[in-house]
This record gives C-alpha cells, sequence and structure tokens, in this order.
C-alpha cells in the first residue's frame, strides 16, 4: 500500500561502500507526534518500525537526522566524534571569555583568568 502523507525532504544517499538508497522524510505531527520531530523512511522501510506492523516507529530530532546522514555517508559516527582541540596558544593568567548564552543584542559570558599552565578543557567544550 502507497504511503498517503506528505513528505517534506527526500536525499538520495550513495556510498560505493555501503550502498545507495532513498531517505524520506515526514514530520512527526502527522502521526500525533511532537514538533521538530522527524519520521524517517529508508529504501521504502520506515526506520525502526517493528517488522511487519504498521507501528508509530520512531521519532528522530534533526541532530540525529545529521548524524544518520552522516554514517550512511561517510561511515563517520558523530555520536563518538572527537572533541574540539585544546587551545595550547593561551599564556597563563590571561583573561578569557566563553560566551554562554543570550542573544546576539545582550549576550552572556562566563569571563575568568587561566590558572594553570595549560588550558583546561572542560566535558561541555568549555
Amino acid at each position: 500500500m502507497a504511503e498517503h502523507r506528505k513528505k517534506c525532504a527526500s536525499v538520495c544517499v550513495r556510498n560505493g561502500a555501503i550502498g545507495s538508497g532513498t531517505v524520506e522524510f515526514f514530520p512527526a505531527a502527522q502521526w500525533g507526534g511532537p514538533q521538530g520531530l522527524y519520521r524517517l523512511r529508508m529504501g521504502r522501510k520506515w526506520l525502526d518500525a517493528p517488522h511487519g506492523l504498521h507501528g508509530n516507529g520512531r521519532f528522530l530530532t534533526v541532530a540525529e537526522i545529521a548524524a544518520l546522514l552522516a554514517y550512511h555517508i561517510f561511515g563517520v559516527d558523530l555520536r563518538h566524534a572527537a572533541p574540539p582541540p585544546r587551545p595550547d596558544h593561551l599564556p597563563r593568567k590571561r583573561l578569557v571569555a566563553v560566551r554562554t548564552g543570550g542573544t546576539d543584542e545582550s549576550p552572556l559570558h562566563d569571563v575568568t583568568r587561566i590558572a594553570s599552565e595549560a588550558p583546561v578543557l572542560g566535558a561541555d567544550g568549555r
């Protein structure tokens, strides 16, 4: 039976090592899901739907979709990507500021001085 819901986008994925196919994106709202999430169909099969059953499947965020496409195109798992490099060029006692939020008109920053011989990169990437 053909799908009667409208897809919002589709991508043709080709990679000689992994294969090829079409990925179709459907808004989760068409199944009563939350706004901003999507349901995917890969090669005419719903992603994570129970085999042979017409369940709701799984709704994905934009970040999850990006990681999935990166894996299918490049074979790279973005969930285990390396953290950004540590800035080793900053001297001790240097004043540094890191943007932590706010708006473009009034941004919020954390301001501190480097107290160690080399800067420390936190688990949150700051």
